[in-house]
This record gives structure tokens, sequence and C-alpha cells, in this order.
């Protein structure tokens, strides 16, 4: 018998096919009114004909939308994307490895991290570079990687998920102490870190969707290969121990592939909240919870969702522009409410 169906799971596999596809679909005629979209529109018929002149080489019947769309909207339409589907892949294995519905991906103190990265770089105006990569994006994700360093040497590297929990709130709270530190030190600064704390993908470059967006699909990837043994998780960890699974290393080696992909992530774009909490929470209740669908479909979701957001930020209050952090966060915050009420109704 499969291991689906010894726990009980429902939903097989015709619906996160139908799901998947559904979301490719959404997918691109989203892309394409996405990059349509701004200070320029552009028909749906020129933004095809410009996508094929692109990828056929040929030249160009249109060399202005052409330069709008591949050096503006296609590279900041695709890194929304990649970005949204690295964050909902990762709620999806953190909610996996908590067995909780609730977890988000920045329990572990990632987004504390990778913020005070980002102040550091932007307060004392570090000036490195790496593949392309700006001193803001580099901090961030050295700053995530040592904060989860601090939660998992707390915790110890075989903790049960209680302790993981409790040292991710520790951390980050001492890291958010640092960073109001560091923001009181130096106040004038303090705007432009708050910008990027809000989540952006208005910097978005061909050069921050080549690092992210291999590490989007890999850690993807590799999430779906510990399918199987987060589904025996979730039946509870003597289960899964009979069933020949390892739960302290598969737990180590799901955090640290969601932490690995969270962090390149929120260095590229900043703190875009909710996103690994609300997708994979809504895909789960459309397809079940057996994981061998609900990472794949998470990720398409998830890049879904941010493209659209993202879409909406800055167009509809144009020509302003709203940080797409903000957007996800008021669309986002009414949704967890509406989960705990759901959850405390679930118990009683």
């Amino acid at each position: 018998m499969d291991l689906t169906e010894k726990s009980g799971f429902v939903g097989g596999r015709r619906a996160p096919v139908r799901l998947i596809v559904a979301l490719i679909a959404m997918a691109g005629v989203t892309l394409v009114i996405a990059c349509g979209l701004g200070s320029a529109n552009l028909s749906p018929q020129t933004v095809l004909r410009a996508f094929w002149e692109a990828i056929s080489g040929r030249e160009s019947s249109n060399p202005t939308a052409s330069a709008i769309l591949m050096n503006i909207r296609l590279p900041r339409a695709l890194l929304a994307y990649c970005v949204g589907g690295a964050l909902a892949v990762s709620g999806a294995g953190v909610q996996g490895v908590f067995q909780n519905p609730m977890a988000d991906p920045y329990l572990l103190g990632i987004s504390s991290g990778a913020s005070l990265g980002a102040a550091a770089a932007i307060l004392f105006r570090w000036q490195i570079a790496w593949l392309g990569l700006g001193a803001v994006a580099l901090s961030a994700f050295v700053g995530a990687g040592i904060a989860l360093a601090l939660v998992i040497s707390l915790a110890g590297f075989r903790s049960g998920t209680v302790n993981l929990l409790l040292s991710g709130v520790a951390v980050s709270a001492f890291l958010s102490a640092l960073l109001s530190g560091l923001l009181a030190w130096q106040h004038q600064a303090a705007e432009t870190v708050y910008l990027w704390m809000m989540g952006s993908v208005a910097s978005a470059s061909w050069q921050k969707l080549a690092v992210c967006a291999p590490v989007a699909l890999i850690g993807a990837a590799a999430l779906r290969y510990f399918a199987r043994d987060l589904n025996a998780l979730l039946t509870g960890e003597a289960q899964a121990r009979s069933l020949g699974v390892s739960a302290g290393k598969v737990r180590l080696a799901v955090i640290l592939l969601c932490a690995a992909v969270t962090a390149s992530a929120v260095s590229m774009c900043g703190m875009i909240g909710f996103v690994g909490l609300i997708v994979p929470h809504a895909i789960r209740l459309i397809a079940g919870p057996d994981h061998r669908g609900l990472i794949p479909a998470s990720l398409l979701a998830g890049g879904w969702y941010l493209l659209a957001m993202d879409t909406l930020a800055r167009t509809v209050v144009a020509p302003t522009e709203i940080p797409v952090g903000v957007l996800t966060a008021l669309i986002g915050g009414p949704f967890f409410l509406i989960l705990l009420r759901r959850n405390r109704r679930a118990r009683r």
C-alpha cells in the first residue's frame, strides 16, 4: 500500500496534474499581461511578437517595445515569479517539517538575519560585488545564513521542532534588537533600510534572476526528493521510524534546503511576507497534503501569486508604486486571521 494511502491523504495524482497545468496556463497569461502594462502600454500581440523575435534571434520589428520588455519588464516579471515560487515551496517544506499549516520559513530567523545584513551594507556603505550582485543582496544572504547557523547550533542538530521554533524566536528577537540599535545609531539612512524591508522587485535584473532561478529550481527539486519522507513525518515520528525514515536527518536536510531557498529570495527582493504561509496552505486545501504534488504546485502557485501581486503593486496607483511586500501583507494578514480562527474552531 502506498504511504499516501496509509496516511489517509486525500487527493490523488489527477488533481495535482490538473492543478499544475492550470497554474502554468495562468502564469503564461499573467506574464503577458504584466509585460504589457506600464507607463507605455503594449498590446498582447506586441508582447508575444517581441518574445518570439527575441527567442528566434530575428531582428526586432519594434525596437522600443523590445528594449522595454527585455531590459525592464521581463526580468522583473520573471524575478517576481522565481521569488514567489521560492518562498512558497520553502513554506511547503517548513510546514511539512513542523507539521503545522501556520508555519512560515521566516520562523527560522532568516528574515531577521537578512534584514540585519542588508541594513549593515546600507548603513556602512559597503562596496562589494559578486556574480553581478551588489553589497545589499550579498550581505542579506550571508546574514540569513548566519542566523540559521545560530538557530541550529542553539537547538542542536537532532533537535525536535519545539526547540527549533524557540531558538528561531530567540535569534529573531536578538537580531531584531541589533537592527533597531543600528537604525537608532544611523537614523539618517533608516528610510532606505525600511524601504528594503518592505520588499520590492523594482531592482530586478538578469544577474539577479541568474542567481535566484537556479537556487529556487534546485531547491524545489531537492524538496520533492524528500516528499515521501515528509509524508511519513505527517504520520508521526514513531510511524515514520517504522517506515525507515530518520526524522532528525530529514528535518535538518529540509530546513537547510528551505533556508537556502528563502535566503536567496529575500536577498534579491527584501522582505515579502505571507507568500510562504498562505500559498502552500491554499494548495493543500485544493490538492491535499501529499508532498509529491504539494511541492511542485506550491512552486508554480507562489510564482503566479507574486507575479500578479507585483503587477498590481506597480499599476494600481500608477505612477506611484506600492512595495509588493506591503500588498502581500494586506492580503495575507486577514487570511492568517481566518486560518487561526478556523484552527481554533477545529480544536473545540
